[in-house]
């Protein structure tokens, strides 16, 4: 029998360890890939808005690129997602991401949230003119209709922001 063979046909030590070692290292990064858009917007997908660009654009802050998310009078829901993030019911979660504001007028600039929006868990930062200031939440997610979970940035009602180095992490108990 060949190796290659053995090695997915034998007693499956072999596997399972690979395996193992291959959802230890998923787990423990971050599960929210091209989180600072070193890939563009590669993986990115936007909604509820048939012009991003008059929302969405991304930009160099010190070598580092970042999402600039500016208003607009229409499609207020707007946002830019990351979707099908499995997360373990029960576990906690640590949300975190590098926010600067101008004229910003909400309460929050992202969220974890479950199929349909029946549960979020928003990343909250200070309204008004804001400098860089990094943000982070901890979280238990409540359980998801159909086991999955999306990440979306919402478009501002007023004003703009930048955000980047954005981190969404199982924390160790």
């Amino acid at each position: 029998m060949s190796n290659i063979k053995r090695l997915i046909l034998g007693n499956g030590s072999i596997l399972t360890a690979f395996l193992c070692l291959f959802s230890i290292s998923v787990s423990a990064g971050n599960i929210i890939s091209n989180g600072n858009f070193e890939s563009g917007l590669e993986g990115w997908y936007v909604r509820n808005t048939e012009k991003p660009e008059l929302f969405f654009d991304l930009l160099e802050d010190n070598s580092v690129t970042c999402l600039l998310c500016k208003s607009a009078d229409i499609d207020k829901d707007a946002t830019i997602r990351k979707v099908s993030l499995r997360l373990n019911v029960g576990k906690k979660y640590k949300l975190s991401a590098s926010v600067k504001t101008q004229d910003f007028n909400s309460n929050y600039v992202c969220a974890v949230i479950s199929a349909g929006w029946q549960w979020a868990q928003e990343l909250a930062v200070e309204a008004g003119t804001n400098d860089w200031k990094d943000y982070s939440v901890i979280f238990i997610p409540k359980l998801s209709k159909n086991g999955l979970y999306e990440f979306a940035i919402k478009a501002p009602g007023r004003g703009k922001f930048w955000i980047k180095n954005i981190l969404l992490e199982e924390q160790k108990d």
